[in-house]
């Protein structure tokens, strides 16, 4: 398929000069309809939904499978009649087209791989029932665990979407392509403030135990769904705030970040924070590379803190009307150190907007500074881990502040019992004959495994919940689809960042897309495949491709 689209687009003006502008046509219309396909994506998946929060999660999946199918089989028809055009006025012949498979990427291959792994470990899997077709079918990996459906169909529709925006988009749709990743994500979180502050103008909570206020909110659900699509999308306009010239879109920017941020810090999900801080450090290795780069970085991490600070003041003056936060979100947004950190690093901007103004000082020209960068990066991590260690061990009994949320207690119940799940995990995988090493359980097949092997101890943390997945996509995909399918994922990932920041002189949507994927990697170190966030990233690393591949 995609060493069609190569030479499909690679001789469009070929196909002009000869006069046969059939096969242009058809690719235009492909342009168009994969436009289309983005903006229900961006724009519809996230604002859809059906019956208030209950059975929202099932609902958002069959949109995206929906228009997802319809998107395929229109799509296939078109590349079909494209090739039978290029066919009869002999611009292809299977000879070429062998020659274009030496032009796909690196990434193009590992998504290629990925697909292979999980077809394998679909047939291979003991859950397969070889059941194919009808709504439902009791098959688990090829539709997936219910409510994540995230099986062979799911990851065959995320390869698909991805060679597909890699090579359909023309470059002027690229405009309507940001405006709907903006636009539906910015309505999100408005909704999503709201319901923080108990202001529920669609009416979403009715019916729902105020004890569930928490854990659900704005037009996506679960809050862990919420945060996931966040981190996969924000890092898009604070690349944009730092690298934009013109003032009114750098402003229009500063008022989606401010939002967002007024979001984040109120969502409830604390691998949101920890997301955010990789962002930051990704943005901040970018903007190094010239004096307005690094004034306008300081500038956004002003905006952000303003915002948090913003919405605990807030939090304050409306303490009777709000939806009680944890303590990490409570912290950010009301804590007294991160106001000090607030007024340092605006001391910072001053004293270095003094000495970037200088006409003899150029950052640029210091390249170390980027090592200094990741070497400070690394010392919270250095930090949690010995304070981890120590808290656990017994060292340090005596905890206060956000020590007492059991942060640094590393037991079965860390983190939302993921200390629990992540054991068990390595345990079950320990357990695994060398096939299933390799290639996995199957797809989504977590559940199936782990309730029939473990059962006992599923019902003694979950009770009546079912655990779907580990609550690691990268220990989720290891267990699912072996060493062979983790590494492949993973692979995708960061093959596509290396490619897509290595590009970034050349387009400012490529530093934001980068650290997009960068995001996502982060995050779902907690969290997991689900459709409101991969079907995202997956279009997203096409959408930067096609940025790359469309540059003259």
């Amino acid at each position: 398929m995609t060493a069609l689209l190569d030479f499909f687009k690679d001789n469009e003006i070929a196909v002009k000069k000869d006069e046969q502008p059939n096969s242009a046509f058809i690719l235009n219309i492909l342009s168009v309809l994969t436009t289309v396909y983005f903006v229900m994506i961006f724009v519809g998946l996230p604002l859809y939904y059906h019956n208030k929060y209950f059975d929202i999660g099932n609902y958002k999946y069959y949109y995206f499978y929906y228009v997802t199918g319809i998107y395929i089989i229109i799509s296939a028809i078109l590349l079909l009649l494209s090739l039978i055009v290029n066919l009869i006025s002999h611009n292809v012949t299977p000879i070429s087209v062998i020659g274009i498979l030496r032009t796909v990427t690196l990434t193009d291959k590992i998504v290629m791989i990925y697909f292979l792994v999980c077809l394998i470990s679909f047939i291979l899997s003991k859950y397969n029932t070889w059941v194919f077709f009808g709504r439902n079918i009791t098959n688990p990996p090829l539709r997936g665990c219910e409510g994540w459906f995230m099986g062979l169909i799911s990851q065959f529709m995320f390869v698909y979407i991805y060679f597909l925006a890699s090579r359909a988009l023309r470059g002027n749709f690229r405009k309507i392509i940001l405006f709907s990743i903006l636009l539906g994500s910015f309505v999100v979180f408005v909704f999503g403030i709201l319901h923080r502050f108990l202001i529920d103008p669609l009416g979403l909570y009715e019916g729902i135990d105020e004890y569930y206020f928490i854990y659900f909110l704005s037009t996506l659900g679960q809050s862990t769904w919420y945060s996931s699509f966040m981190c996969s999308i924000i890092p898009i306009p604070m690349a944009l705030f730092i690298y934009e010239t013109r003032n009114k879109y750098r402003l229009a920017y500063a008022v989606y970040i401010m939002i967002a941020s007024m979001s984040l810090v109120t969502q409830n999900s604390d691998s949101a924070f920890i997301a955010l801080f990789a962002v930051l450090i990704m943005l901040l290795l970018f903007s190094v590379d010239a004096n307005n780069h690094l004034i306008k970085y300081l500038q956004l991490i002003l905006l952000i803190l303003f915002s948090f600070r913003l919405t605990g003041l807030l939090q304050l003056i409306f303490k009777d009307h709000i939806v009680e936060n944890d303590a990490m979100s409570v912290f950010f947004s009301q804590g007294m150190p991160v106001l000090i950190f607030m007024l340092l690093i605006f001391a910072v901007y001053l004293l270095l907007s003094y000495q970037l103004s200088k006409r003899d000082f150029f950052i640029s020209k210091y390249p170390f500074v980027r090592y200094i960068i990741i070497f400070c990066a690394l010392i919270p991590l250095v930090v949690y881990l010995i304070l981890a260690i120590l808290v656990t061990t017994g060292y340090i009994t005596e905890r206060t502040g956000i020590l007492s949320a059991s942060y640094f207690m590393f037991d079965d119940r860390w983190g939302s019992q993921r200390g629990f799940t992540w054991r068990t995990t390595m345990e079950m995988y320990a357990d695994l004959p060398f096939q299933n090493k390799l290639i996995g359980v199957g797809p989504d097949c977590y559940a199936d495994y782990a309730y029939e092997h473990r059962f006992d101890d599923m019902s003694m943390v979950w009770g009546g919940d079912v655990l779907a997945n580990a609550h690691n996509e990268w220990l989720n995909s290891l267990f699912t689809l072996g060493i062979a399918g983790v590494v492949s994922y993973l692979g995708i990932f960061v093959s596509a960042a290396y490619l897509i920041a290595s590009n970034k002189k050349r387009n400012i949507l490529t530093i934001g897309i980068s650290t997009c994927i960068v995001s996502y990697i982060v995050h779902n170190f907690f969290c997991y495949q689900q459709v409101l966030c991969t079907p995202v990233i997956f279009l997203l690393m096409g959408f930067a491709v096609s940025v790359i591949r469309n540059q003259k």
